[in-house]
């Protein structure tokens, strides 16, 4: 087909486009509509960063958005360089300089229907360009499913019949308390270093190992290891993992014997396979993403744990 003909064809799928049109009370609707959503306090809650395969750091964030639901999603930026990141050092004593800090852009995205965040494929994007990546699920869909209930018949179809109950006036209203929070937390290296120390001086974080830190509970007495429960912090660690072996046979009344370390599968290959981390051994063994299947997950506090099932358990 030659370009003369594609031209005119373009320009009669542009032609029957209808026009946009808004109802006249519209500009008031949605100045209302921002007046509520400022209203809401964002109240981001930031959960235990871990670093991916690729060298991206995925820190999960929940933010209130609209209507005081609760929107979850993840902040991936570049992990800075450390000598312990560095795989060849000419010369193991020597020190390894630190790279130049510049700001780098945020790009928010979500995704569509029957879909949700996948931060581990996202971390590849992360580390390809030259961008930070703030990915979230409005509410509704994958990791925000719960923040409301969805019309059985169709997700827009949610609160059609009012605009103001309307789903889509509330996903638009994620999208932008997500960039709003996205730049609350876009914070430079050092200057995240010195909040992470400040909070941990005070309490509020504990220091697992070197760039991994858990927050204390609210109802905790004092900071320290006795609250640090072993699943969630090689979980956090180790991810993509879950908890196997001799572990998930004591979490399932397989065995009446008592171990005193952790057995996880880990897709990661990880130079140190009995590391102790938080008073706590592990042994980690590396299975291919591919064959994490047979798992349940399982609540530890406010997290969600993978668990070999009793049947893979027992082979």
């Amino acid at each position: 087909m030659a370009d003369d003909d594609v031209t005119p064809m373009a320009d009669s799928v542009r032609d029957t486009r209808p026009p946009i049109t808004r109802r006249g009370d519209f500009r008031q609707f949605w100045r209302e509509t921002l007046e509520e959503l400022a209203r809401t306090d964002p109240d981001p809650r930031i959960g235990v960063a871990v670093t991916s395969a690729e060298g991206a750091r995925i820190i999960p964030v929940k933010f209130a958005s609209l209507g005081g639901c609760d929107i979850q999603g993840f902040l991936l930026t570049v992990a800075p360089v450390t000598a312990a990141a560095v795989p060849d050092v000419p010369n193991p004593g020597a020190p390894v300089s630190s790279p130049s800090v510049r700001a780098r852009p945020v790009v928010i995205t979500s995704h569509g229907y029957n879909s949700q965040c996948n931060p581990v494929l996202e971390a590849r994007h992360t580390v390809a360009c030259d961008a930070d990546l703030f990915c979230f699920d409005v509410r509704g869909f994958g990791l925000s499913r719960a923040a409301c209930d969805v019309d059985p018949d169709g997700y827009v179809l949610t609160g059609i019949t009012d605009p103001r109950r309307s789903i889509l006036r509330g996903a638009v209203c994620d999208y932008i308390r997500a960039a709003e929070v996205a730049q609350r937390l876009d914070l430079e290296p050092a200057r995240a270093r010195r909040l992470t120390r400040y909070l941990a001086d005070r309490g509020w974080l504990d220091r697992v190992r070197r760039g991994v830190y858990l927050p204390v509970p609210l109802d905790s007495h004092r900071s320290g290891r006795a609250h640090m429960d072993p699943w969630v912090v090689g979980s956090s660690i180790f991810d993509p993992a879950y908890i196997a072996g001799w572990s998930a046979a004591e979490h399932w009344d397989l065995t009446e014997q008592i171990f005193r370390s952790v057995l996880m599968a880990t897709s990661r290959r990880p130079r140190d396979r009995h590391p102790t981390v938080g008073g706590t051994r592990f042994v980690l063994h590396t299975v291919p993403p591919s064959k994490h299947v047979g798992l349940v997950p399982v609540w530890r506090g406010g997290s969600r744990i993978q668990v070999t099932d009793p049947a893979k358990t027992i082979v």
